[in-house]
This record gives structure tokens, C-alpha cells and sequence, in this order.
């Protein structure tokens, strides 16, 4: 009878180390650093009850890219999941017409109370670059185990998900804080980037494919597409919009109370305040429809899935700034 080989007590630890995502974090950390962002691990933020009690939650990395020159802040909020090399995140489409649908909504761009607005080439059409046409919008996605394992697992994706969609509406309402109440600048806009990374290989169900053809394949590739990001349906958008309209509601009462000492910064805290309680703009602001699932390749030390998202963003930084001068 074949014994289960006994596990060392090394690879007990590094097992379990993996499996806790803080080597992972550390090395998205330093891959941010290096690209000469400022670089926060375990960034921490309060979620409000509807009693106005605050419990406090976190998302992994937080890397921000100011740029001075441009007055733009292109800001990174990373959730870090780490899969085992067994396992996959299946990855279900929507229907063939709408697989391409709202990806723009993937990232936020806030230009509120800012003199000068974003170009719209900039805040919209960014999507009809290259890196983006073969992006699909998926509904969800679900891990699963490798061949004979039937184990599947939604809740890691899930809670990436709604990690990644309040802690946009915490960093948002941090900076309308400093804006409204502190000493930010009004005319700074911010690229929110939400990201969660995985080293879970990304395999899109073809659109196509039947139950039949699933049952007949020999490959997971006869069935799938694999691919270096996906967009993912933010499953929490209706409730995190109703949380973003009573934090809303919490700051107007706080305006209220400051807006005798604000002098000139009453107007802008004004126009900012009057757009953040119409319930339809939140989307725009501050809550992605839907969040970029990005595969890590541990293999790659060059980390190529995520350059190339550090450098889209500065070249969409560039082309801003020359909207901005050219006005």
C-alpha cells in the first residue's frame, strides 16, 4: 500500500507562507516601487454601517504615480490572490454581443471640481487601444482544480472583487476629504486603476462552445481561450452604489457643519458635493461597473502583464497634459 509521502517541515511553511499571499504582495510591492510609484502594503480603510459604525477593512497594495508636472495622481488599488499552480479561474463570458461591453467602466477617472476636465479621447476612448481590443467582459469566474479534482471555489474572486470595489469608494472620499476639508488641490484629477492579480491562469469559456462539445473534449483548450486579462462583472455594484450614496449623505452633514470656515473653497467643495448626491454620477467617480483580472506569471521576471499597464497609463498621462496646454 503506497503511503502519502510525508511533507517536510520547510515545505509545510513556505506552503502555508504562499497560501497566506504575503510573498505574493511583498513582490507586487517591489515591482511598483520599482516603477517609482509610492508603494503602501495592506492599505486600510473604515466601512460605515448604516448606523454610521465603522469596521475596518483592506485591500493589498496601493501604489500611487504622481505626476506634477501633469497635476495627475494615477492610482493602483491591487488585490493580491495567489492560486496554486493546479488550479485555473474559469472565466464566463457574456453573450458574444456584449462581451465588449462597458469595459471602459473597468477604471475611473475624477475630475471633479478640477478647472481642467479630462480629455475625452483620455476618460473614454482609451479602450480602443490595443491592449484592450481582446479584453472581454466576463459575468464571473470560478476556480477550479486540476483534472479528476471536482473542487470549485467562487468565494476568492468574489471577495476580490468586493475588497477592491469599497476600498475605490474609501480612497475616493479620502481625497474629496483633503479637497473639501484639508489642503488638496481642486484642480488635481486622479486615474483610479482597480486591479486584481492573480497567478491563476485566466481561461475564457468560448463563446460557442455546448454542453456537448464540453462533455466530448479531450483539452481544456477545445473549450477555452487563455488570456493575460479578463474584465470581470463587479458583482457588489449595487450595493457598494448604495453605500457610496449614504457616505455621500454622511459628508454632506459634515459640510454643512464646516462650510462657514471653507471661504474660497466653498464653491468647489459646492459643485463637487452637489455631483457626488446625484446617484447616477457615482458610477463615473468612484465605483467601477468592472474590475481588470490580470494574470501574474511568476515565470516572467519582467512582469510584462503588469508593465504594460504602468506604461499605458503614463502615456495616457502625457496625452492629457497635452490637452491641458493646448487649451
Amino acid at each position: 500500500m503506497n503511503e502519502k509521502k510525508k511533507q517536510s517541515p520547510h515545505s509545510f511553511w513556505k506552503n502555508s507562507a504562499l497560501s497566506s499571499g504575503g510573498p505574493f504582495e511583498f513582490e507586487t510591492y517591489r515591482f511598483f516601487d520599482n516603477q517609482g510609484a509610492d508603494c503602501f502594503i495592506d492599505s486600510q480603510y473604515d466601512r460605515f454601517d448604516e448606523e454610521g459604525d465603522s469596521k475596518q477593512f483592506s485591500f493589498d497594495v496601493l501604489a500611487d504615480f504622481n505626476h506634477q508636472e501633469s497635476n495627475i495622481l494615477t492610482e493602483f488599488l491591487v488585490e493580491c490572490k495567489y492560486v496554486h499552480q493546479s488550479r485555473d479561474w474559469l472565466m464566463i463570458p457574456w453573450t458574444k454581443h456584449d462581451m465588449y461591453r462597458n469595459l471602459h467602466h473597468c477604471f475611473l477617472f475624477d475630475d471633479l471640481g478640477s478647472d481642467n476636465i479630462f480629455d475625452p479621447d483620455v476618460s473614454l476612448n482609451y479602450r480602443n487601444n490595443n491592449l484592450f481590443n481582446n479584453v472581454p467582459v466576463c459575468a464571473k469566474g470560478i476556480e477550479i482544480g486540476e483534472t479528476g479534482n471536482r473542487e470549485y471555489n467562487e468565494s476568492q474572486l468574489t471577495k476580490a472583487i468586493y475588497q477592491i470595489g469599497y476600498g475605490s469608494i474609501a480612497k475616493a472620499f479620502e481625497e474629496y476629504q483633503s479637497k473639501i476639508f484639508g489642503l488638496g488641490d481642486f484642480n488635481r484629477k486622479l486615474m483610479r486603476v482597480p486591479v486584481i492579480l492573480t497567478t491563476a491562469k485566466l481561461k475564457v469559456l468560448k463563446p460557442d462552445v455546448t454542453l456537448k462539445q464540453f462533455l466530448a473534449s479531450n483539452n481544456d483548450q477545445e473549450l477555452t481561450n487563455e488570456l493575460p486579462m479578463v474584465a470581470v462583472n463587479n458583482v457588489g455594484h449595487m450595493e457598494q452604489t448604495s453605500y457610496a450614496a449614504r457616505m455621500a449623505t454622511m459628508f454632506s452633514a459634515e459640510f454643512q457643519l464646516s462650510r462657514g470656515s471653507l471661504g474660497q473653497r466653498l464653491d468647489k467643495a459646492v459643485q463637487v458635493l452637489d455631483t457626488l448626491n446625484k446617484t447616477d454620477r457615482l458610477g463615473q467617480y468612484i465605483i467601477p461597473s468592472n474590475i481588470l483580472v490580470v494574470h501574474y506569471d511568476i515565470d516572467d521576471e519582467s512582469h510584462q502583464n503588469l508593465k504594460v499597464l504602468v506604461d499605458y497609463f503614463y502615456h495616457l498621462t502625457m496625452k492629457q497634459m497635452k490637452f491641458d496646454r493646448a487649451k
